[in-house]
């Protein structure tokens, strides 16, 4: 698999990625190996992942598929000079399950696609009422929208929260 790491960042930066395991050990790239930072001298060149950007605000990077299976924090950084250095600013943090080929969907995905049946029937169930007349729809309108909210599907401005706060474009 390739470029699981993602980051929104305006186009024309120089940005990299640094993958930290759950003791805070950075993944030294050449050495194939979780290590503290600075060991035998190594800079943030030594383990600074690749991202290139994409015409728009998208930069992505790969997982090193000699990091084994589990939970991982990736550090994003700007690069100021010519190379990673130990001084860049970090830009922003995120987490990745990695089965050690691949990125590992969260269970999620199961449970959105029970909440996506659930607003399919509670959509099926509400619909306009025999007489058709507008009290009746708007009625059965708000019974869709309970039911929505009773199954925990996000309405459409939590959907666009949840992107704003992870710094996705809207």
């Amino acid at each position: 698999m390739a470029n699981e790491i993602h980051f929104y960042y305006p186009s024309g930066s120089t940005v990299y990625a640094c993958v930290r395991n759950a003791a805070g050990l950075v993944w030294y790239v050449a050495g194939s190996v979780f290590e503290a930072w600075g060991t035998a001298g190594r800079t943030a060149a030594d383990y600074a992942i690749t991202m290139t950007g994409d015409a728009g605000d998208l930069y992505v990077g790969s997982m090193d598929t000699d990091i084994g299976a589990g939970r991982y924090d990736v550090q994003v950084f700007l690069r100021a000079g010519g190379a990673p250095a130990d001084a860049d600013d970090v830009l922003g943090a995120d987490e990745i399950q990695w089965s050690g080929t691949a990125e590992v969907l969260p269970a999620v995905v199961g449970s959105q696609m029970t909440l996506t049946a659930a607003y399919d029937a509670a959509k099926t169930a509400a619909q306009p009422g025999a007489d058709g007349d507008t009290l009746e729809t708007l009625s059965d309108q708000m019974d869709v929208i309970d039911t929505l909210a009773r199954v925990g599907l996000p309405t459409i401005s939590q959907t666009v929260e949840q992107q704003i706060i992870n710094g996705a474009p809207v």
